[in-house]
């Protein structure tokens, strides 16, 4: 579908399907013959999305598209590896894809599971240890009261949430592909949490210390 979309109007499609979604008005678009056809010559996904693989967080069912429009990445507790880093890379530098979202959700397994008993054994050591640093956050501010505003949020609630703030921020320390769209304004980063009883997207939008993030990089 992405003929030369601006982030701005990539984010508008995903919040009215979302929206679609919610209210049970889901019109499956994209998903015809003639679509098809067009799509074995090629894609131009309008956005590229980082969520959960948590069975419950169907991505494009949840923003009501179809074929050809979103090309997604997903890993227990949301959060980046070589191959999906490398893999959101195609789709921004060489797809053109101008907007990217990062996607946690409410009543994440995973972060649970770390929140209960830390970093965890196996292969799921290299997600665990991803998710240890939102966890501590998370826990640090239930022991001190300070949890602000989110402090209505279940502690892994807010594990999560801190976590989808930490791989916004992975995204844009580490990746030289998305750090150059980013500056280059071909791309916008952008956080979001999805609740699962509400069938609802809550937008977080640019990560608050994004110009930060990014002067930190340059300067290094």
């Amino acid at each position: 579908m992405n003929t030369h979309m601006t982030s701005d109007a990539a984010w508008a499609e995903l919040r009215a399907g979302n929206a679609r979604f919610a209210a049970g008005d889901i019109r499956h678009p994209n998903t015809d013959k003639e679509t098809l056809r067009a799509c074995s010559q090629g894609q131009r996904p309008f956005a590229c999305i980082l969520a959960c693989s948590d069975s419950r967080v169907p991505v494009d069912l949840i923003f009501d598209r179809g074929v050809g429009d979103l090309f997604v990445v997903q890993a227990a507790g949301n959060v980046w590896g070589d191959d999906l880093m490398g893999s959101a890379e195609y789709a921004i530098e060489h797809l053109a894809t101008p907007l990217l979202v990062v996607m946690g959700h409410n009543n994440c397994g995973m972060v649970k599971a770390v929140y209960d008993q830390g970093e965890l054994g196996g292969h799921l050591a290299a997600i665990s240890k991803k998710i240890v640093p939102a966890v501590e956050a998370a826990k640090k501010t239930t022991a001190s009261g300070q949890a602000g505003k989110e402090s209505a949020l279940s502690p892994v609630d807010r594990a999560a949430r801190i976590n989808v703030w930490n791989a916004v921020e992975d995204a844009l320390s580490n990746s030289s592909v998305i750090r150059a769209r980013v500056q280059a304004g071909a791309c916008e980063v952008i956080g979001a949490f999805y609740w699962i009883d509400k069938g609802e997207v809550e937008w977080l939008g640019r990560h608050p210390r994004q110009d930060e993030i990014l002067a930190g990089v340059e300067k290094t």
